[in-house]
């Protein structure tokens, strides 16, 4: 929805001030970060606050950074002409929407004393690995392994590639029964396995995926995923995929989509990105078009669709968190995988809304630097524990 110089400039106006409400928040925030209207955006910005920002002044390193920004992550050409008398008002109006839009890339300048957080231990992201459960038992943790051949199961040969991926290859396929094979990811990991049947799969953090080391004999290509995973699936009209969680089940020909399904999370969902899937979850089933997302609530029992933001959806597999909306909690839920950390909350935990773009390769204290500068919740490290106050 566009909105026009005036309504963006009460808006900004209102959330400067701190006296928004939660609707009007959301009216502007889906109005700042939707790519459709970056261009458009940017060129309402000369004429959009009239307020006195005398105090927000930026130098010419913070200016460039603003500008860089709305480039890199707007997908806006340099093609708007500036006029030098609008360049002051160019650059406030983008450091606000910035600061209350994104948050997490914060150029005003601040009291670092009272806002500084002690961070007495640190993590590192997590890293391209995963533990492989052969069918007879056999783990080999692919990190140690060197590239190559791994084992070879019924006819079928195991390898990690130089990219560090899971390759399945088939040599020669005999008609018993195949073995079941499990790829799991801990804390901190995330890997990638080339099916059998030339389906490839990511596995983000604390998952685990189940499958048969050959679908040669078998009439549907069963899987089972236990957290979170990206599919791309082989198409194969003779042979459906199908994925099995512990609430439902997706059936697909031939697609591309992602399934989070965390038993510490309150919904499935599966967002569908080409193709066709069909969700099953009790007596219910939906069909997603290309898109859409697909929520199994485990309280209410049911199933809701509704549009994707593919972008967030697909964040993790892209090296990046992504925050559209989002409170602190399932903040803590993605950084606590991802950096294999415990969250402990103090006091009353704040319902604020995170909006922002923050790479999974920083170290969790730059994330929490981060986070802590966007407002809404105090936060510090001990030991391997984050502690979240209001």
């Amino acid at each position: 929805m566009t909105l026009s110089k005036e309504r963006l400039q009460e808006l900004v106006k209102l959330q400067f001030e701190r006296t928004i409400s939660a609707v009007e928040k959301e009216e502007l925030f889906n109005y700042v970060l939707d790519p459709l209207y970056a261009e458009e955006l940017l060129a309402k910005l000369p004429d959009v606050l009239s307020i006195d920002l005398t105090d927000e002044d930026l130098n010419e390193t913070q200016k460039e950074n603003v500008l860089s920004y709305i480039f890199k992550y707007g997908h806006i050409k340099k093609t708007i002409p500036y006029r030098a008398k609008f360049w002051p008002r160019i650059i406030a109006a983008a450091s606000v929407i910035l600061v209350v839009g994104i948050g997490f890339y914060f150029y005003r300048s601040y009291d670092e004393k009272e806002k500084q957080t002690i961070y007495a231990y640190d993590a590192n992201p997590g890293i391209n690995s995963a533990t492989l459960t052969l069918g007879n038992g056999q783990k080999i943790l692919l990190s140690n392994a060197a590239t190559g051949k791994l084992a070879e199961q019924q006819g079928v040969i195991i390898t990690k590639s130089l990219k560090g991926e899971l390759i399945y290859t088939i040599k020669n396929v005999g008609t018993e029964r195949p073995e079941f094979n499990t790829m799991s990811t801990a804390n901190g990991q995330q890997y990638i396995v080339n099916l059998p049947d030339g389906s490839k799969v990511w596995l983000n953090a604390a998952s685990s995926l189940t499958y048969p080391s050959t679908f040669a004999s078998l009439k549907k290509r069963y899987v089972t995923l236990k957290g979170e995973g990206y599919f791309e699936i082989t198409k194969d009209k003779a042979h459906p995929f199908v994925v099995k969680t512990d609430n439902q089940t997706v059936e697909v020909l031939g697609t591309h989509f992602n399934i989070n399904s965390y038993k510490d999370e309150p919904n499935v969902k599966t967002t569908l990105l080409e193709g066709g899937v069909k969700i099953k979850s009790g007596l219910r089933t939906e069909i997603l078009n290309p898109g859409q997302q697909g929520i199994v609530s485990l309280e209410e029992n049911n199933i809701v669709t509704k549009q994707a933001d593919i972008q967030e959806v697909l964040a993790w597999k892209n090296g990046d968190f992504i925050f559209n909306g989002v409170d602190i909690k399932n903040i803590m839920f993605s950084l606590s995988r991802w950096y294999d950390v415990e969250i402990k909350y103090e006091g009353t935990v704040t319902k604020e809304l995170y909006y922002g773009k923050i790479s999974r390769s920083k170290n969790l204290s730059s994330v929490l630097k981060m986070l802590q500068k966007a407002g809404g919740a105090h936060l510090r490290i001990e030991g391997r524990r984050i502690i979240v106050m209001q």
